[in-house]
């Protein structure tokens, strides 16, 4: 029963992170609104689910080659493994090319079985840009810290589509 606990504390924590992070990374620009983009999904690997992510459009406009967006997906094995994880990704057009490296830091919480776990994870990938339609390929190394120190690393590819 403890375990709910933790993993309901975990859940609300990745919330409130998620909901400041962006806040804070657009508290040095000098506009009042930020423009955001949603764009939904699904990705595909061993664990497959739906993808959701926010991007931060007036940061792009003023750094040109760099932008800021938060993804969260929620996945599942189809059996008995539920997983949530939600990055802070930093993007970088490679020149001339509408290809994209990302890369950020995150959290993953989950349901294995009957028993839940939670972890720090990150992502690196690579995401191709075509009108409203994103492609992606990445790599997510995960370190859960509870109930048992465990790691694994996973991969997936996805697409999504603006909102």
């Amino acid at each position: 029963m403890a375990q709910k606990g933790y993993f309901a504390l975990l859940f609300v924590l990745g919330v409130v992170v998620c909901a400041l992070s962006p806040a804070m990374v657009l508290a040095q620009t000098t506009k009042t609104k930020p423009h955001k983009q949603y764009s939904v999904g699904v990705l595909v690997g061993r664990i497959s689910g739906l993808t959701v992510k926010m991007k931060f459009l007036d940061v792009e406009e003023r750094f040109h080659s760099s932008s800021p967006s938060v993804d969260v997906n929620l996945t599942t094995n189809f059996d008995d493994n539920f997983l949530w994880s939600a990055h802070i990704l930093r993007e970088r057009y490679l020149q001339e090319s509408p290809l994209k490296l990302f890369i950020g830091p995150g959290l993953t919480a989950g349901v294995d079985g009957q028993k839940a776990f939670w972890g720090v994870s990150g992502t690196i990938g690579f995401l191709f840009t075509k009108g409203p339609y994103e492609v992606f390929l990445q790599g997510m190394p995960r370190l859960f810290l509870m109930p048992d120190m465990d790691g694994r690393i996973e991969a997936a590819t996805g697409i999504r589509i603006s909102i």
